[in-house]
């Protein structure tokens, strides 16, 4: 009788051990492994199709934007460089032929009245403002040569130089070589030395003369030396 109680409960335990296994079979089938999970990640979905990122053209032309235009002025012409030849020529080189022309007319009637190497230096800035060109600060310089600010001596002149240099003004578009204007701003820092017996050609007196030959100058006209 004992054996086969033994019997039995063995072949219990047997059985209990069989079940126990197969109730934790489908546990372990339920636990993907972390190849399942990155290949299930790498298929599309049922019906689905996989959708690609979409190729570059790389033979399409970038828009970029438009050049500056060359800046032009109402009327159609172009600002001139102030870096190039044609503006020194047309700008810079002007300015002392204007002005001396402007202020010949206080030597007017007396040419040879003073030493040939009588001189006056004027210094002053050329603003132009929208075409318009205007001398400011003006004041009498010294000269780099002797340190002689003025050996003209005669007020009376200077003061007529003087004033008709800083009162001048002209239309700097006059100037410009053709289809060019001036910047709408401008400032230059000029000279100009006046030696009113070494510019007999800006004398209307000299260019205009007719008749014969000039009287010689009294003794109180001879240059002083």
């Amino acid at each position: 009788m004992a054996k086969w109680l033994a019997a039995g409960a063995v072949a219990l335990l047997i059985l209990l051990l069989l079940m126990w296994r197969k109730v934790d079979e489908p546990a372990a089938k339920a636990q993907p492994s972390a190849k399942d999970v990155v290949a299930h990640n790498d298929v599309a979905p049922s019906g689905a199709v996989a959708r690609k990122p979409a190729p570059i053209d790389v033979t399409k032309e970038v828009e970029l934007p438009p050049p500056t235009p060359v800046a032009m002025t109402p009327d159609g012409k172009k600002i001139i460089d102030t870096g190039s030849d044609d503006f020194y020529k047309h700008f810079i080189e002007i300015i002392p032929k204007r002005l001396w022309k402007e202020a010949a007319v206080c030597y007017e009637g007396r040419l040879g009245t003073r030493h040939r190497n009588s001189k006056m230096k004027l210094l002053f800035d050329v603003v132009v403002k929208n075409g318009v060109a205007t001398i400011q600060n003006t004041r009498v310089g010294p000269d780099e040569e002797d340190g002689s600010v003025n050996t003209i001596n005669d007020s009376a002149v200077e003061s007529c130089f003087f004033q008709h240099v800083a009162r001048y003004t002209w239309n700097a578009n006059d100037d410009m070589p053709e289809g060019y204007a001036m910047p709408a701003e401008y400032r230059y820092e000029d000279s100009l030395v006046i030696r009113p017996e070494r510019s007999k050609k800006y004398y209307k007196d000299n260019v205009d003369y007719v008749g014969g030959e000039a009287p010689a100058p009294l003794p109180s006209q001879l240059p002083q030396r």
